[in-house]
């Protein structure tokens, strides 16, 4: 073999480690760029409006309320048996999720799963009429038995008498309540997360509270296989726009021999 010869096959060697570094260094890059660039994705959220209207219930307990997109559910829990659990017109559509007879210690809940979903985002939207609750707590759980509190000790829904009222065309921003969780690292990547709003209060029996539009957004985590595909899908279509090799010189070096 010619000294042409091996410096041609020198040369190939070179080519395809600098390929293979592009791939490794493309894999170790991809994941991150991914999440960066990323849109909010829904993991769930509840709107209360059709096909899920919740039903009118008498009792302690209201259960088992699906979500217009994603998947989890909700409910609702008194100490009063004859607490009314209904809809109502809700922050601008035409229904949402309402309670009488508020005690302390009576809740709201939401229970969702999070594998695949970092830097949570939730928001929701609750008021309460002249003589119900108006003031609550928000915290998580992660096994429904320990929960800690979001934030504040405690956050004031607004009543009708103090801007809170609501129809059925035109949404109150007054009432809308938004919680950046993404620093919650906890709640990323985990089966199950329970959220709950609490009465914290005493309050007439009579009163209600409602509340719509309960939506929990994140940021969508590719799947490891979904990275390597696309690692896959990379290399290969770089390996076909990979030029040909160059023959002339080596033809020429085997007609001098």
């Amino acid at each position: 073999m010619d000294g042409l010869s091996i410096d041609f096959a020198a040369h190939e060697v070179l080519i395809r480690a600098t390929k293979f570094m592009r791939v490794i260094r493309f894999l170790l890059v991809f994941p991150v760029l991914f999440i960066s660039t990323a849109g909010a994705a829904t993991v769930a959220l509840w709107t209360f409006e059709s096909p899920n209207v919740p039903s009118t219930i008498t009792g302690t307990t209201i259960s088992g309320l699906a979500p217009n997109s994603g998947s989890g559910t909700a409910s609702g829990v008194h100490a009063d048996t004859t607490t009314v659990f209904s809809s109502a017109i809700g922050n601008g559509s035409a229904n949402s999720l309402s309670a009488n007879r508020w005690a302390e210690g009576d809740y709201w809940e939401f229970h969702v799963g999070t594998v695949g979903f970092v830097d949570l985002q939730l928001s929701f939207a609750q008021r309460s009429d002249n003589t119900g609750p108006t003031n609550f707590t928000l915290a998580y759980s992660l096994d429904h038995t320990t929960f800690t509190t979001i934030g504040p000790s405690f956050f004031q829904v607004r009543a009708d008498n103090s801007g809170g009222a609501w129809n059925s065309s035109t949404p109150n921003a007054n009432t809308s309540q938004t919680f950046n969780l993404s620093a919650i690292n906890v709640l990323e990547n985990a089966p199950d997360v329970y959220f709950r709003l609490t009465s914290i209060f005493a309050n007439p029996t009579a009163g209600t509270s409602r509340i719509d539009n309960f939506s929990i957004t994140a940021t969508a985590v590719p799947e490891p296989a979904s990275v390597a595909l696309v690692a896959l899908a990379s290399l290969a279509i770089g390996r076909r726009k990979r030029k040909p090799r160059n023959t002339r010189n080596t033809r020429k070096g085997n007609e001098k021999n």
